[in-house]
């Protein structure tokens, strides 16, 4: 991840650790959230668009909106250098409908107009769909007619805590009735893969869920994909990770 110009603050109302800063490849400010500097840290949440870095305002530490300056520079062809300004940003903030959650975008529902692309966390070779979703509108479709080759929907890397219990859910459904092809699951960075499969159907969401310890590793791969078979498509939705104890 290429990021800069972090800036973090505790919040008295909230009890919460706040941090912000530049994603430098999605041109975006992000806020996460914890209860300890250590974390865990909530995924990223979208503030706005930008090209530098947010700081953020002492206003914010004891209040429930989110205060932060950032700054912004034109060019005037007038003159030999470039104009600086400084603004400062007001923001009301909700609590998250879905709670704690360390997957960034497990709706699928940023960039609803374009497929998964260099702009979401997600590495997906396939595509968003809006023509079915479990909430929201979107959801990821991946389609796999090709008899014992495997197809992942989704990839997104999450770093995570050593020898701490985690809960992987989502909600997925399938083209073919009963269909035990569609995995979703963690991959760690020792190898060891934890993933569930149960039967899917065309007509209902069914619920996944996928409980492990990340032993010694700091990182992880969450995925969505399907061996193939004839007729075969899986759609996920809702992809949640969080730690066993959420603090």
């Amino acid at each position: 991840r290429e990021v800069s110009e972090m800036t973090v603050r505790y919040n008295s109302y909230y009890k919460r650790y706040i941090m912000m800063y530049l994603d430098v490849k999605e041109r975006k400010l992000v806020y996460r959230d914890a209860a300890k500097p250590e974390g865990e840290w909530s995924a990223e949440k979208i503030i706005m668009n930008g090209t530098y870095g947010p700081s953020i305002h002492p206003w914010f530490c004891d209040g429930r909106d989110l205060w932060f300056v950032s700054s912004t520079v034109t060019t005037d062809p007038k003159v030999s250098y470039d104009t600086w300004h400084i603004f400062l940003y007001h923001a009301k903030l909700r609590a998250d409908e879905d709670g704690f959650n360390m997957v960034y975008e497990g709706g699928f529902e940023y960039d609803k107009d374009q497929g998964l692309s260099y702009r979401t966390l997600w590495d997906a070779p396939n595509a968003i769909t809006s023509h079915d979703a479990h909430s929201g509108t979107m959801s990821c479709k991946v389609i796999n007619k090709i008899d014992g080759v495997w197809k992942d929907a989704c990839v997104q890397k999450v770093y995570i805590h050593k020898n701490t219990d985690y809960i992987l859910t989502g909600y997925a459904k399938a083209g073919i009735d009963n269909s035990t092809t569609a995995y979703l699951g963690v991959r760690l960075q020792s190898g060891e893969i934890y993933d569930d499969n149960p039967a899917l159907n065309p007509d209902e969401w069914t619920l996944i869920k996928k409980e492990f310890n990340s032993g010694d590793n700091t990182s992880l791969d969450v995925f969505f994909g399907t061996w193939g078979a004839s007729g075969q498509y899986a759609i996920v939705d809702d992809i949640k990770l969080e730690p066993k104890k959420v603090f």
